[in-house]
């Protein structure tokens, strides 16, 4: 047997091995989703994904369920947006092995001239979708209302009943709006106002608020409206909850600057900074002074101070009086029914109190605001951002100061919005005012500063300025000056002196009297003047008719027209050629007799070189059925006369009359040959 080795056996040569790897190709993987986006109708939108995978890499967008025709890029690019285009985006990326599918991004559009949120009832936030170009919004319960920067007022929300959206058409001068329960209230640039919708179930606002003139500044309770006059005097009228009427008499206010009105209370701001109020919420703060702005809610009041800070009053039952700690530099406040809002000089918007409907939660989008707006009766918050050429919401009250009690600092403050920066320039006489580059000025030494003041306001796309207002220091005026409502110096003479009195006013303050005289006796009032320049004034008499007689001498010239009898007021305008001239009003009574009161009364005694405003006078039903009156109209000024049936109607429902003739300068006769009880009752005369 033969041995077998044990060494390993050997090849000659050795093979190789070779080993062969096929790469697999990568699917799509989306590792950055699309962001969801909250923009302005008319931005641009951008969405994108960030994607790995074998290339190429291909993508389809999609709107909903539905494929975007042509959105086969990465990013995905919509130039402007319509609220067409909300919704949900999202993309398929897809490479030769497999796709992929992003994440939904809603897209939500939002109005571009204004922002809305908190209370949804009443469709108040069903936006009209071509709104733009907003510079003033308020709300109340029912309606919602917004003016354009061409002056035009937009209403919405519900209508059920009395025309609360129902903004007239022929409006487009509008600067401010203020919303109460059921109605809004305008203020138009020539300062007078306009009103739809109802202050109360069955209640017309045209036939409270029609008639306003002289407005510069408006604000709505729950159903009651309220003006400041360019003298800062108050008119008021409405449906107030508490009564009828809320504030009895008129008010004790001068030099008001602003006015804000509550549930069933107001707040005056006086041109020294000083706050006032009537109404169930007077609690003012002890030593609250520097205001420049007020604002309502339903039970609490806020207040701005020239250094732009806030202190606020009343009711604190959901923290609508806890103003943010450390806020400053605010430029504009407003009240909702239980919460505040308030814009800083920045653009940022700061909201507190009641949140029951979400109206102080302060949309993201919510940025670079311009102007701000609610209600004293809403539960929604309004806003609307910063662009456009500078428009400016406020007006400018006249301030006439007591030279013995005059204020040590006064203020005047313009509201205005537009694309930041806006610049200011404040002007007293035309000349610019050093130092006066802000929206409030600040003026002390007021007897050194008195004039006529306005401002400029300007950014890059234009400028915007108001008319202006007077800022003046005069003597204490003597009884009969009060009485007749000027500071011409009055002399007595007769048999008795002219008094003043308050039972019969023109006016409803005060006018004067004649003495108390005898038969065969006279009481005059006299005072001199420099013409040219147009003399007007109010007067009545209550005596014994075609007997004794209250009369006007103008260097001693009897002058057409002495009445006697129980007469109404009437205006009576006096054109006075130039030079010193001599005026003279007499009460005489006859050798017999007496009647009434037996006086005279004289009113609203002015001398202008201009004539007064429209006012109408002398109403007289003719022998042949025609009505007749007279007005007085500055030289040159076009007017309208305007005929009615339901003195209620809205002014653009009355009938166009035909045009007056022209018996002298400035003063005009107008005959309605078609007047009947039946046909037409009213009239009224309107200016541009």
């Amino acid at each position: 047997m033969k041995a077998q080795s044990v060494f390993p056996r050997f090849f000659p040569f050795a093979l190789p091995i070779v080993c062969t790897f096929t790469a697999m190709a990568q699917a799509p993987d989306i590792t950055v989703q699309p962001v969801p986006q909250t923009v302005q109708v008319g931005d641009g939108v951008t969405f994108s994904v960030t994607a790995t995978g074998a290339a190429p890499l291909y993508y389809q967008w999609k709107f909903g369920a539905t494929s975007l025709p042509g959105a086969t890029t990465n990013p995905l690019v919509l130039p402007a947006v319509s609220f067409a285009d909300a919704g949900n985006y999202s993309v398929v990326v897809s490479n030769s092995v497999s796709t992929a599918v992003s994440a939904k991004a809603a897209l939500t559009v939002v109005p571009s001239g204004i922002w809305a949120w908190g209370d949804s009832s009443l469709d108040k936030l069903v936006i009209p979708t071509w709104l733009s170009n907003v510079v003033a919004v308020s709300g109340g319960v029912f309606p919602v209302t917004a003016i354009s920067t061409n002056g035009s007022p937009t209403s919405w929300g519900s209508d059920c009943c009395f025309g609360y959206t129902n903004a007239p058409s022929n409006l487009n001068d509008c600067v401010k709006v203020a919303c109460g329960f059921y109605h809004s209230l305008v203020m138009r640039t020539n300062g007078t106002t306009e009103c739809w919708g109802s202050t109360m179930p069955g209640g017309e606002c045209a036939q409270y608020f029609g008639e306003w003139t002289g407005i510069v500044d408006i604000s709505a309770g729950h159903r009651w409206g309220v003006a400041l006059r360019t003298n800062g005097t108050i008119a008021l009228a409405g449906w107030p909850d508490i009564g009828n009427p809320v504030f009895p008499g008129g008010f004790p206010v001068q030099n008001g600057t602003a006015v804000a009105a509550g549930s069933d209370y107001l707040i005056t701001l006086r041109g020294d900074g000083m706050v006032q109020s009537w109404g169930s919420t007077t609690n003012v703060p002890t030593g609250l002074s520097s205001v420049v702005a007020v604002a309502c809610g339903d039970v609490h009041s806020l207040a701005l101070r020239a250094d732009g800070t806030l202190v606020a009053w009343g009711s604190n039952a959901f923290g609508q009086t806890n103003v943010p700690a450390g806020l400053s530099n605010v430029i504009a406040i407003a009240c909702g029914k239980d919460h505040s809002l308030a814009l800083r000089n920045d653009g940022v918007l700061f909201a507190w109190g009641k949140n029951n409907y979400g109206q102080t939660n302060i949309p993201a989008y919510v940025q670079s605001v311009g102007g701000i707006g609610t209600g004293p009766a809403a539960d929604l918050s309004l806003a609307f951002p910063a662009k456009g050429a500078p428009f400016i919401n406020s007006r400018l009250a006249n301030q006439v100061w007591n030279q013995l009690s005059p204020p040590t600092t006064v203020y005047w403050r313009v509201q205005a919005t537009g694309a930041r920066p806006l610049s200011y320039q404040w002007k007293r006489n035309g000349v610019d005012v050093s130092g006066g580059t802000n929206a409030v000025l600040t003026v002390t030494d007021i007897a050194s500063n008195q004039g006529d003041y306005t401002v400029v306001v300007s950014n890059a796309l234009g400028t915007a300025t108001i008319p202006a207002a007077k800022l003046q220091v005069t003597i204490p005026q003597t009884p009969l000056q009060a009485a007749l409502d000027n500071y011409l110096n009055w002399t007595n003479g007769g048999n008795g002196a002219w008094y003043l009195q308050s039972t019969q006013t023109h006016d409803g303050v005060d006018a004067a009297r004649s003495g108390a005289i005898g038969n065969s006796q006279e009481s005059w009032l006299e005072t001199s003047v420099n013409g040219p320049g147009y003399l007007s004034f109010w007067w009545r008499t209550s005596s014994e008719a075609d007997f004794d007689f209250l009369e006007f001498r103008l260097d001693s010239v009897l002058q057409p027209g002495r009445i006697s009898g129980e007469t109404a007021w009437q205006q009576k305008i006096v054109n006075v050629s130039a030079g010193p001239h001599t005026l003279r009003w007499r009460y005489t009574k006859d050798t017999a007799d007496s009647a009434g009161s037996d006086a005279g009364f004289l009113d609203q005694v002015s001398f202008s070189s201009s004539l007064p405003p429209l006012t109408l006078a002398n109403p007289a039903k003719l022998p042949n059925g025609s009505f007749q009156f007279s007005f007085t109209s500055a030289a040159g000024t076009p007017f309208t006369v305007l005929g009615s049936t339901n003195v209620a109607l809205p002014l653009g429902s009355w009938s166009v009359l035909g045009a007056p003739t022209e018996p002298s300068a400035g003063q005009f006769l107008f005959n309605d040959p078609s007047a009947t009880n039946s046909i037409r009752s009213f009239y009224r005369v309107r200016s541009p």
